[in-house]
């Protein structure tokens, strides 16, 4: 026997309709109960969207909005429904409407999912609809029944949506680049050790972030004290500024792959031998600076995927947005406790974006354009100004925080609030550690970190001069185009290596390819075909050319 509180019940149309029973004695309706097929027809039309778009829908009923919204689109297009009250959706598969909808394999339905859950699922749906954009769509009845519930959901999808339109942006400007910084650093990479050698180095002890938000101004002397407690790991773009302070980081972190970030350390030679962690898609001159232990991150992308046979054992991090992020991500690696956040301001200072010494060529830009800037709560302010970065990267943390549960002390001075964090002045977080009763840190690399790991050099020096070849072969392609040799081209085991490359030509080929799904004339179909194939193959053909240069990558990139 179902669930009492809801209720199928007959209209006047012979269409069954729900209703279910609220804690405070009201009946909600899921449908009309006259006609939920006209209801849903109405509702589906009424819905912002064409027929070139997929759908995240909050809430099932008993899926006749579902069917209406799903006979509006093309094929390829998907649905996702999430339904809350596992009751409803067992009622709505007593009934043939959700049967039906159940059984087309373009919906698919996931019931009582947390927020978490909800935004892997939403991620995981984005990957299936190849980075198209999609809308929301709720079904206000349901909606209704919780809207607490469904409302954390909305919150979820816009920060998960915020995150893949911010990364789909920053791989169209630096697709080119990562590639490009990826071929030249295959040596370093290959000789690097895995980041994996810290994990639980720091057990039990407090390790500190820094950042370099212009709080740090305020207490970078205090970090002397902090030096005997546990691991400091600073950002690249801080790095020289606390050795200027006579501060000595453990552990130098840096992914950005722009060719200036060697200026961070340049004229610093006291640096060079401090254990470098990186992503292989970093600057090479920066990752060449470094002459000490380097510690590669792995991650999901296709260059790293392409090489893991030459990287055994590597292990990869939580995908940050910003560098701070990865820094966190090794912290929380080590197994320190708590996590000491410093200079983590993620805020605008009342004349500065950054802290004194460090180079920032976005900063006073960014701190400047009205168009984004955003308020905050503050850690010692009501609010404080930000822009949307900035807010992105507080979401990440606090999801995060969430997901992984560690103690995390913010003891930066000023800058925005970071919730599920404790806010403690950094002199006070040293002292409560400084009681003696702990022996002091001392830096420790394990040594197999120190030791190139160039067994697998040969292998990848192989590989590479394979996918020279391969890439030279798309080249010639790109030259003398045909629907051949787009074909050849996109069976070639080089496209997804070439495919963050193409980021910015994909997302017009996207528009082009949702074109031509709503164009009904035929020519103009062949058409806008034609013009997609020889942008794949002229796009495709740039990105090779990465593979064949001699090696020096260039703003030019």
């Amino acid at each position: 026997m179902g669930d009492p509180r809801v209720r199928i019940e007959p209209t006047r149309t012979n269409i069954s309709t729900a209703s279910v029973l609220c804690p405070d004695g009201r009946r909600v309706l899921l449908h009309s109960k006259y006609n939920p097929a006209t209801e849903a027809q109405t509702f589906a039309q009424s819905a912002t969207m064409d027929a070139a778009t997929s759908c995240v829908i909050l809430g099932l009923g008993l899926g006749y909005h579902v069917a209406a919204l799903a006979e509006r689109l093309h094929p390829q297009e998907r649905i996702l429904v999430i339904e809350k009250d596992d009751q409803i959706a067992a009622a709505a598969r007593g009934s043939a409407c959700a049967n039906t909808i159940l059984e087309d394999p373009r919906i698919t339905l996931a019931i009582q999912p947390s927020p978490q859950d909800a935004r892997n699922l939403l991620l995981r749906f984005m990957a299936d609809i190849h980075g198209h954009d999609y809308c929301l769509i709720p079904h206000m009845p349901s909606v209704t029944l919780d809207p607490d519930y469904y409302g954390a959901l909305e919150q979820q999808f816009t920060r998960a949506r915020e995150m893949l339109i911010g990364d789909a942006l920053t791989q169209a400007e630096m697709g080119k680049r990562y590639l490009a910084n990826s071929v030249r650093n295959l040596p370093a990479t290959v000789s690097a050790a895995s980041v994996g050698c810290l994990r639980g180095l720091a057990k039990g002890r407090p390790a500190f972030v820094i950042a370099a938000g212009p709080s740090l101004d305020r207490n970078i002397e205090q970090l002397h004290g902090a030096t005997h407690l546990g691991p400091i790991l600073a950002v690249g773009t801080v790095s020289a500024v606390l050795a200027e302070h006579g501060i000595r980081p453990d552990l130098i972190v840096s992914v950005d792959p722009k060719p200036q970030t060697r200026d961070y350390f340049k004229n610093r030679k006291d640096l060079r031998d401090i254990p470098f962690v990186f992503e292989m898609e970093a600057a090479p001159d920066a990752v060449g600076f470094f002459t000490g232990a380097r510690l590669l991150v792995g991650s999901d992308k296709p260059f790293c995927k392409a090489i893991q046979s030459f990287l055994p054992d590597l292990t990869v991090l939580p995908r940050g947005l910003s560098v701070a992020h990865y820094a966190f991500e090794v912290a929380h690696l080590m197994g320190a406790d708590p996590i000491v956040l410093v200079g983590q301001d993620l805020a605008f200072g009342p004349n500065s974006s950054h802290a004194a010494g460090v180079a920032s060529s976005w900063g006073e830009a960014a701190r400047n354009d009205a168009s984004t800037r955003v308020e905050v709560p503050g850690n010692s302010a009501p609010s404080v100004t930000t822009n949307q970065g900035f807010r992105a990267c507080i979401r990440h943390y606090e999801d995060r925080i969430r997901d992984i549960h560690p103690r995390v002390i913010n003891a930066t001075e000023g800058g925005a609030r970071i919730e599920g964090t404790e806010t403690v002045p950094l002199a006070q977080v040293i002292e409560s550690f400084s009681d003696g009763a702990r022996s002091a840190w001392r830096s420790y690399i394990p040594d197999t970190a120190t030791q190139a790991e160039s067994g697998n050099m040969v292998a990848a020096t192989q590989w590479l001069e394979q996918m020279r070849s391969l890439a030279q072969a798309a080249c010639n392609q790109a030259a003398t185009p045909s629907p051949q040799a787009a074909s050849r081209l996109q069976n070639s085991p080089l496209l997804h290596l070439l495919e963050p490359a193409m980021a910015r030509e994909i997302i017009e080929m996207k528009k082009l390819e949702k074109d031509t799904r709503r164009e009904n004339h035929e020519a103009r179909r062949r058409e806008l075909e034609e013009r997609k194939a020889q942008m794949f193959l002229d796009s495709a053909g740039r990105a090779a050319s990465l593979f064949l240069a001699p090696g020096d990558y260039s703003d030019s990139v």
